[in-house]
């Protein structure tokens, strides 16, 4: 079989290199492999072996990326009830493909990062799901660690955020801030004091003592697969987890914002009502919140304005794009 070039990341693979990443873990005889045709970075390929369904992830986008899953994908594997992706197979070798990879069982279910998908299901089964990714979000609540940190390749362990969390955070902020003025005039004068004051206003309930648990980073319909099993839908798989150990209601602001995206605010609420209820929110939440979504939007702005890949109106400046986000906390 001619090579062939699944995604443009990954370039011109042949069906010889396949084989020999899947002989090299015995996983048995390639009888097909496709392209997966969602996510932002084309590192996946789905393979069909004589030993099932499996999905091999490539060409790590920083050197650490792989070494940081594995070790997540491993503890949630150990310590929650949560579906993902194990044994999670990690090659740091080059000589098959001239980058490392991994090789993980394919998760059975829906992907809800196709739009065909989503169109396919009703309105009932949306908000079913919705609340199920409030149920799963809330079973990583059982993953903790001592102190807040993020992990350390070198050691393969969690080492602390230096000063504090509530510092990680603010700074983060800030430097993405500071991103954003660089990457578009949108970003005004008065876009970042509207920032500070939001910071300022919500530093005391960001220090709120709290147990360090598993943040996710990415947690939204896209990186997971849901299946209905006994009239009741669930998540069924987890992905593209590289996170650290903070507040875990740090998870809360991408799947609202990707809800409210979506124009379903219906949607966001279900899901943060779920969560709520199996985890009820520590003293200072409604201040504390929109710290969290404006960390995350922030890191959307500042990439879709880098890149050019703006999808909302593109006269908006940062405030007035971010600011609808923040008000589902009060709600």
């Amino acid at each position: 079989m001619p090579a062939r070039i699944y995604t443009q990341h990954l370039g011109s693979i042949a069906n010889k290199q396949l084989q020999e990443a899947l002989t090299r873990f015995q996983l048995g005889t390639v009888l097909q492999a496709e392209p997966v045709p969602f996510g932002n970075f084309g590192q996946n390929i789905f393979l069909t072996t004589t030993q099932g369904e499996f999905v091999l992830r490539g060409k790590p986008l920083w050197p650490e990326q792989f070494v940081r899953e594995r070790w997540f994908m491993q503890q949630l594997h150990e310590h929650t009830t949560v579906p993902v992706p194990w044994p999670y197979r990690h090659d740091p070798d080059t000589d098959i493909f001239g980058w490392s990879y991994i090789l993980m069982p394919r998760m059975p279910g829906l992907a809800l990062i196709d739009p065909v998908v989503r169109r396919q299901l009703s309105d009932q089964q949306r908000q079913q799901i919705a609340a199920a990714l409030g149920v799963t979000l809330a079973q990583m609540y059982a993953l903790t660690w001592p102190t807040p940190g993020e992990h350390d390749a070198t050691h393969d362990t969690i080492v602390p955020f230096h000063p504090s969390y509530a510092g990680y955070i603010t700074g983060e902020i800030y430097r993405l801030l500071s991103l954003s003025r660089q990457a578009t005039t949108l970003t005004t004068e008065a876009d970042s004091f509207w920032v500070e004051t939001l910071v300022e206003q919500g530093k005391r309930a960001l220090a709120e003592p709290f147990q360090a648990r598993f943040v996710m980073g990415d947690y939204k319909e896209g990186n997971v697969v849901v299946e209905e099993r006994d009239a009741e839908w669930h998540v069924s798989g987890v992905f593209d987890v590289h996170g650290h150990f903070g507040d875990a209601e740090e998870d809360l602001a991408r799947p609202i914002a990707d809800y409210m995206t979506q124009e379903r605010v219906d949607l966001a609420h279900i899901f943060l009502r779920t969560y709520l209820q199996l985890q009820p929110p520590r003293p200072g939440f409604e201040a504390r919140f929109p710290l969290y979504m404006l960390k995350e939007r922030l890191a959307i702005w500042e990439w879709a304005h880098r890149t050019d890949m703006v999808w909302w109106q593109r006269d908006l400046t940062l405030r007035k794009w971010i600011e609808p986000f923040l008000s589902i906390a009060g709600t």
